[in-house]
């Protein structure tokens, strides 16, 4: 399921151009910050944007990492905000993991949260959770009002195990 769930993100990302943020030393911040967490022992590489703009020196490339929801709550510095195109994809064992992550979460300006109509009627009591840690929450859509970057990512991506997505080759760990 969650394996499914990142080949489809990162087959999306693929096609994204470079996004040009506001100044060079913001793209140093966010290749640090991405270098940092990349290098993380907890956390994988799904992919890694190699497009190239007219503005190298401010561009800064769509990445798409992965963690375990157990790591996350052992290492809560992998969800820390990158100020860029990045997201971790948190995959979770099950319900009560997700929630206990949820739970962990400090407060965001946004939360995005994807699944069918009985995915999102079964897991309503992560809606309670998600509803006091963030401003906005949308459901089955993305943020695309922020202007600082041409490809917006979510923070973090949760995605339950058990949870079906067209099937796909497992993650690589």
């Amino acid at each position: 399921a969650a394996d499914a769930f990142a080949r489809f993100v990162a087959a999306r990302l693929e096609k994204i151009a470079t996004g040009t943020l506001v100044h060079p030393t913001i793209k140093q911040g966010y290749a640090s910050a991405l270098k940092e967490r990349s290098h993380h022992p907890a956390v994988k590489t799904l992919f890694m944007s190699q497009a190239k703009g007219a503005h190298p020196d401010s561009e800064a490339p769509a990445a798409l990492l992965c963690a375990m929801g157990k790591d996350l709550l052992l290492h809560p510095e992998i969800g820390e905000e990158i100020f860029g195109p990045a997201a971790v994809l948190v995959v979770c064992e099950n319900e009560a993991e997700m929630s206990a992550l949820a739970e962990s979460l400090t407060g965001q300006l946004t939360g995005t949260v994807h699944g069918t109509d009985a995915d999102l009627a079964s897991h309503r009591s992560l809606f309670s959770i998600l509803e006091q840690k963030v401003g906005r929450l949308i459901v089955n859509g993305l943020l695309v009002s922020v202007p600082l970057s041409a490809s917006p990512l979510p923070v973090l991506m949760l995605c339950e195990l058990t949870k079906p997505f067209p099937t796909a080759p497992t993650l690589p760990w």
